[in-house]
């Protein structure tokens, strides 16, 4: 079986003056979400921040004061857009880095992995009782991009976490960041099957 998307999520890390961030404002401007889709915005007393939440699309934005964060569960949704809006609605926005991040996610036990493959899960070789996940993993810098590759094991699950992190200096390196999301998720389907020889759905 192949491992299909089961979340994504474009993160931008920075100074974000959350009190600009109203909710027509996201809902329109920055996620531009049809007339009459119904959303839901919430605060965390135990954080400054605003979250909101488009059930119907799987998606969620949540802004804080150090990050502003699109995730969906659609697999034809680009986290990235609404993200790069917010860079260029607000180019004066201080932004260290930005993660386009995938989680991909399939049965155990239908799925073949590579010829050694099975002997780097070393949690699973061991006696150790209560053992419930294992993982092997590593990292690949390529261009001043660095792509975290985590693949973990449970008795039912086998899922693929991805992180392409860039650092930024400006709003407008981070835009481009996050524009990149689409070609960032084409580039993990290659690297999955390069590195790990798993089928990947992307559709």
């Amino acid at each position: 079986m192949a491992l299909e998307i089961k979340e994504s999520t474009c993160v931008a890390r920075g100074t974000f003056n959350i009190y600009i961030f109203q909710p027509g404002w996201i809902a329109e401007t920055l996620m531009q979400m049809p007339e009459g889709t119904e959303g839901k915005f919430s605060t965390d007393l135990s954080q400054p921040g605003l979250q909101a939440s488009f059930d119907a699309l799987g998606l969620v934005c949540t802004i804080r004061p150090d990050s502003a964060i699109v995730t969906c569960s659609s697999p034809n949704y680009d986290c990235g857009i609404p993200v790069a809006r917010i860079m260029t609605e607000l180019p004066h926005t201080p932004v260290k880095a930005v993660g386009n991040n995938f989680t991909f996610e399939c049965e155990r036990d239908d799925t073949k992995l590579k010829k050694g493959l099975d002997d780097a899960f070393l949690f699973e070789r061991t006696n150790l009782s209560g053992v419930t996940r294992s993982d092997v993993g590593g990292a690949i810098e390529r261009d001043g991009t660095t792509i975290n590759l985590a693949l973990s094991r449970t008795p039912k699950k086998l899922t693929l976490g991805v992180n392409v992190h860039r650092s930024t200096a400006k709003a407008a390196d981070a835009a481009r960041a996050a524009e990149a999301f689409r070609t960032d998720r084409r580039t993990v389907v290659e690297l999955a099957m390069e590195v790990f020889e798993l089928e990947v759905k992307d559709d």
